[in-house]
């Protein structure tokens, strides 16, 4: 009999491994060190995407930076306390060392305020149909009788056009929750923003557990994705603000997905403009 071991490689730059290097490192690497009897398996890491949205107070007169050069920094200290201290195995993502470094990243700065959610990606076959298991890594928050999956924007999101039971087509829609259940929501008419009303265009398309962060979908079948891109992007906010993975479970931050804005402290209005009572508007 055999036993399998999964072995959950990262590479040094970019998340995966191209088909000839995972070929180079099981035979160069992995089978000379191969026990009878066991037989190696590399995956690839189950990435959950931290998105970061910071927003901070300064003092213009108290930095030679312009406002540009700041959010730049800002962005470049997040990415860094990523690369340093997050995307490891077994390293969990502190979000108190996270608001330190964005604080630290210039003597100007005389507040922030971040908010982090994690992001599931999926890259579905179109016009057919899809069934997959997301593990967020942790329990989801749900405020009220709001939706745990957050609504997605052609800025977070990467909508994508569905086909109703009626025959109905409908763009940009995304996934929505209630009260554990996955549906599939879009917009009844998109001429004009006034108009917009959210619609369910497909109930039950899959459950949302909330308490293990665990979400299925059944029977999904888009019809394509907002801007051609590749991947659909399901965003959540994480009961704890401390990420700590398991297994081959990675945390990871894309560069590009994070969002920084500053303002002059020295304004009466920016502290109302940016953020109250601890939450970013």
């Amino acid at each position: 009999a055999y036993g399998h071991v999964y072995i959950a490689l990262k590479p040094k730059v970019g998340l995966r491994f191209t088909d000839s290097t995972h070929d180079i490192i099981m035979q160069t690497v992995v089978a000379p060190r191969q026990v009878i009897g066991v037989l190696p398996e590399i995956v690839i890491p189950d990435y959950v995407y931290v998105v970061v949205a910071t927003k901070a107070l300064y003092d213009t007169k108290a930095t030679t930076n312009s406002k540009d050069q700041l959010v730049e920094a800002i962005k470049t200290g997040i990415s860094d306390y990523a690369t340093t201290a997050v995307e490891k195995f077994d390293t969990a993502f502190r979000f108190s060392r996270l608001a330190r470094a964005i604080d630290d990243t210039d003597p100007a700065i005389s507040s922030s305020l971040t908010r982090v959610e994690i992001q599931k990606r999926i890259q579905p076959t179109l016009n057919a149909s899809n069934s997959l298991t997301l593990k967020f890594g942790g329990p989801l928050l749900r405020t009220g009788n709001t939706s745990a999956i957050l609504p997605a924007t052609q800025l977070t999101g990467h909508r994508f056009g569905y086909t109703a039971a009626n025959g109905t087509s409908f763009t940009n829609c995304y996934f929505a929750e209630a009260d554990g259940v996955l549906q599939v929501v879009g917009l009844a008419n998109t001429d004009t923003s006034a108009a917009q009303t959210l619609v369910v265009v497909q109930d039950s398309i899959g459950t949302v557990n909330t308490t293990t962060g665990v979400v299925t979908i059944a029977g999904f079948i888009p019809t394509d994705i907002e801007n051609d891109e590749s991947d659909i992007r399901l965003n959540a906010l994480p009961v704890r603000s401390d990420l700590v993975p398991s297994l081959n479970r990675l945390f990871t931050v894309d560069a590009t997905s994070i969002r920084v804005d500053v303002a002059d402290d020295a304004v009466t209005t920016a502290a109302n403009d940016f953020y109250q009572g601890g939450v970013l508007r």
